[in-house]
């Protein structure tokens, strides 16, 4: 009877070691210690093999190493698990439009948009498909409705920065330029490069 309370204890006690082991995997990758995340997202799959925020982590350790595919995997399953965390469904997008999967993207994408009319992420991932897909205003459009939402959002800002730049608007783009360069985290130093190179060149007159 010991032995059987004790079990009994230790399997009520596995959900929340795996959420544990999950949370803390998830937290790693996004520092980018993924041997140590892939350790602890393992170890929270032994005790919970469905558990969404363990296929999460290692959706995030499978994008970071370049396996998008992989990771759109493992967000399918998360996102499987139930109607979906927004975020879950926001990296879906985000590793498809990185396959170069434009359709199966944009399908993705109008869920997300239905279900979170308003994050700044959606809208930015709006323009940044409209943007690849040459839907020019459309991208202008989607970018600046995330930069409503979100006032300091470097990636909108270079996406209609671009998007304007490829419609002639080139003032515009150069003022969203020089906001960009204020705003961009010095982890963005390939697009702060490029858009100096465009400040660069002499003004349309």
């Amino acid at each position: 009877p010991h032995s059987a309370g004790q079990a009994r204890a230790r399997r009520a006690a596995e959900p929340r070691r795996a959420e544990a082991h999950a949370a803390y995997a998830l937290a790693l990758a996004a520092l980018g210690r993924v041997a140590l995340a892939e350790t602890e997202a393992r170890a929270a799959l032994a005790l919970d093999a469905g558990l969404p925020r363990a296929h999460r982590a290692r959706a995030e350790i499978l994008r970071r190493g370049g396996d998008f595919e992989g990771a759109a995997g493992e967000l399918r399953v998360a996102i499987g698990k139930g109607p979906g965390d927004v975020d879950d469904r926001l990296a879906l997008v985000t590793v498809l439009a990185a396959r170069g999967l434009w359709d199966e993207a944009e399908r993705e994408l109008a869920g997300v948009v239905l279900a979170a009319p308003r994050r700044a992420e959606a809208r930015f991932l709006v323009a940044y498909v409209a943007l690849a897909r040459e839907r020019l205003p459309e991208a202008v459009a989607a970018a600046g409705e995330a930069l409503a939402f979100r006032r300091r959002y470097p990636e909108a800002r270079l996406v209609r920065a671009e998007a304007l730049a490829r419609q002639g608007r080139l003032e515009e783009a150069r003022r969203d330029l020089e906001q960009f360069l204020a705003e961009a985290p010095p982890d963005l130093s390939g697009e702060r490069a490029r858009a100096e190179a465009f400040l660069r060149r002499p003004a349309s007159r």
